[in-house]
């Protein structure tokens, strides 16, 4: 029987490994029952190559060119996925597989079709009998060119891995709650819809869609039938744009020319802004893995959220070659996004796309954006490269959503710790639903850190509850960089523990390619740790790092003036100060170390002065500037609150040792240290402490501790 297609042999090429066959002939009655649920889809005959002879397809001494090449030349593929199929030495995986990839990607349809939603699906429609080993799993999704969504009929208990029978006897105890009968029904619907894709096809793939978004609801948004079991390249691209090439354009593989922003992804319901950004910062980071694409961070791209500036005019602000908008929208079980790809020279479109997908494909989507735009930019993804991105931190779409909305909160800690609670009452929810959550324990250790600083919490007790998160962490993924970073800075800055500090910032900075750490503010960190130990060239290094992706984190520049201070470079900090666009609280701190103390007061009172951060620089800022009762009554307030809270007395000391007053700067930071102060470990490259710090009581200290080695060590 010839294909519905002229010109084709067959309209649909089962390739599976004999071994998956031979103990209960499996395949062949799955071929068999899908045949008979065909007849009851389709008003044409669909015609089936299944070959049943003892060899894995065709004969090794056949002519494969000329015995098989005819036959491959089908509409739709479909791979019995199993333990043994992936397998390089394989003549199906070899001769079946890669050869219909080759084949499908050069004729006319190509490998992907445009289905009637706009979506578009893979002509490969992978059926998978066994749960993959990783390293299989890995090998087949970077032949196929994307994340494998298969047809699943595999039977899950508890120890049992195998295909799913016809005739279970036992189907309530499947833990994938499928049935045999159910599957086939949804590969016959899914071939249906490849198929009548081809025999009716769209509007050719070069030219852009663009779908506008109404206001109405996202009622709208229509459900996805059997989307689970669709193929898998283009469908599960949600988010971002894919980037296509430019018939004008030929695109490098320099990282500079390929730079991309990443908007973010705006949406009409304000309930649903965390979501939205969430979904972008993801994309971000996803993007971040592969080394050869530069991307900008979450935080420079913030900037721009509800902005009207022409794309030329941020693409030129920030020096990127490609800018990339969305809008989304979503309900308890679906999710629509539109997307675009900007040449912001031109202004022409160069893609856009749009998808209505269910919400629980959120993960599976955010892997194959990299993975398109790689491929779209010419960039072949490294075996690391596709590890990365083949990782996923949870599966759990309830979990993931509060995740998300603690880190939106986590991100407005700076201005009152009330959001770090509210973070960490979500991550508790989030890890209830899934304990083996890595990124919400390292949230939700960090958060707590913040916390113990801001709020004087006991450091010892505070490092046991930090360290037992991200252990866990790191036993669930070892190459998650800002678990390494966060525990390093636990035992910097909760530890005392340099050694250990050194280790873990160390692997995390060389994990994280300076853009995949989701919490940015773990660099401070690295930073801090350099500059505790008086590493100013190694903490610069770190620094210029971080704002080459994340040019709008503000407290990069709090470190860098520290240096410049440090060193007395009076005219970087001039220079620094004159481009500065980051909060006035901030940018009270360049003043402070200029001298010009009264600006420095109207920036810090900006802030909120209750921060232990701010709170010594703005009494020191009233004794300079002459204002000795306002920083008489903060003072006071500290003694009163340093007899029930932590971390007071080494702010007392700053002050004191900015007020020239030796004798209290000392008694004050000996009481800090008694009481383990997390401030101490920046004793030295704190500019208000140089009156006491050369005193051998503070010496002693910092050898003890492992800041210095000798006695000679000080400022």
């Amino acid at each position: 029987m010839a294909s519905i297609i002229q010109g084709y042999e067959y309209d649909i090429f089962i390739s599976y490994r004999q071994k998956d066959n031979k103990h209960d002939s499996w395949v062949s009655e799955f071929v068999t029952q899908l045949k008979d649920e065909l007849e009851a889809t389709f008003k044409e005959d669909i015609s089936v190559y299944f070959d049943i002879n003892p060899h894995d397809g065709l004969l090794e001494t056949h002519d494969v060119s000329d015995s098989l090449k005819e036959k491959l030349k089908c509409l739709v593929f479909i791979p019995i996925i199993s333990q043994t199929y992936c397998d390089p030495k394989s003549f199906a995986w070899e001769h079946e597989f890669k050869a219909f990839v080759e084949l499908a990607s050069y004729d006319q349809f190509g490998l992907k079709v445009k289905l009637p939603n706009g979506n578009i699906a893979n002509r490969i429609l992978p059926v998978q009998i066994h749960d993959l080993d990783s390293d299989d799993k890995a090998l087949f999704e970077n032949e196929l060119g994307g994340v494998l969504r298969a047809i699943e009929f595999i039977y899950k208990e508890a120890g049992v891995n195998r295909p799913l029978r016809a005739n279970e006897e036992n189907p309530a105890r499947n833990l994938n709650q499928t049935f045999y009968r159910n599957q086939v029904n949804k590969a016959a619907n899914a071939i249906k819809e490849i198929l009548y894709s081809i025999i009716k096809p769209q509007k050719a793939e070069s030219q852009i869609v663009n779908r506008n978004i109404t206001s109405q609801g996202v009622k709208s948004v229509p459900a996805r039938k059997n989307f689970r079991f669709r193929p898998v390249i283009g469908i599960i691209a949600i988010v971002l744009v894919i980037i296509v090439f430019s018939t004008k354009t030929i695109i490098s593989k320099d990282k500079q020319t390929n730079s991309i922003i990443v908007l973010p992804f705006s949406t009409q319901d304000s309930t649903q802004q965390y979501f939205a950004e969430g979904i972008t910062i993801d994309v971000i980071t996803e993007l971040t893995k592969v080394k050869n694409l530069s991307t900008l961070s979450w935080n420079t791209s913030a900037t721009y959220t509800n902005s009207k500036k022409p794309l030329k005019d941020i693409a030129n602000e920030r020096g990127v070659s490609y800018v990339i908008t969305g809008i989304l929208q979503r309900d308890k079980q679906n999710i629509r996004v539109n997307v675009e790809l900007v040449s912001p020279e031109t202004g022409k479109s160069l893609w856009a796309q749009r998808w209505d997908e269910e919400l629980k494909y959120v993960f599976d989507i955010q892997k194959q954006i990299a993975k398109d735009v790689a491929m779209q930019l010419g960039v072949k993804l490294s075996l690391e490269e596709s590890t990365k991105l083949d990782r996923y931190s949870t599966r759990n779409f309830e979990a993931y959503d509060l995740f998300l909305k603690a880190r939106a909160e986590s991100r407005k800690f700076l201005y009152n710790t009330n959001h770090g609670h509210l973070s960490n009452n979500l991550l508790d929810d989030a890890l209830e639903i899934d304990p083996d959550f890595p990124q919400a324990l390292t949230l939700r250790a960090n958060n707590l850190m913040e916390i113990a600083w801001k709020e004087g919490l006991d450091p010892i007790e505070t490092a046991v509850k930090v360290k037992e998160d991200l252990n866990k962490s790191l036993m669930l993924d070892q190459n998650y960089s800002d678990t390494y970073i966060v525990l390093g800075i636990a035992n910097y800055f909760l530890e005392w523990d340099f050694q250990e500090a050194n280790k873990n910032l160390g692997k995390g900075w060389e994990l994280s390619n300076y853009g995949e750490a989701s919490i940015t503010q773990c660099f401070c960190g690295v930073i801090e740790f350099n500059l505790a130990k008086g590493d100013y060239l190694k903490a610069l290094n770190v620094i210029n790092k971080v704002e080459e992706i994340d040019p709008e984190f503000p407290y990069s520049s709090v470190q860098r003036v520290q240096i410049y201070a440090n060193l007395k470079d009076t005219v970087s900090i001039k220079k620094l100060l004159s481009s500065f666009s980051g909060p006035g609280s901030v940018k009270a701190f360049l003043y402070y170390q200029l001298g010009d103390y009264d600006e420095a007061i109207k920036g810090f009172l900006t802030g909120n002065t209750n921060d232990l951060e701010i709170t010594p620089y703005l009494a020191s800022s009233y004794f300079k500037a002459g204002m000795t009762e306002k920083c008489d009554s903060i003072v006071n307030q500290l003694i009163i609150r340093s007899n029930h809270e932590r971390n007071i007395d080494f702010q007392l000391a700053i002050i004191y040792s900015a007020m020239g007053d030796r004798q209290k700067a000392l008694m004050w930071y000996m009481s800090a240290y008694q009481k383990h102060d997390v401030g101490i470990t920046s004793t030295l490259f704190n500019t208000n402490l140089k009156l006491i710090v050369n005193e051998p009581e503070v010496q002693n200290i910092l050898r003890e501790i492992g800041i210095i080695d000798d006695p000679a060590g000080g400022m």
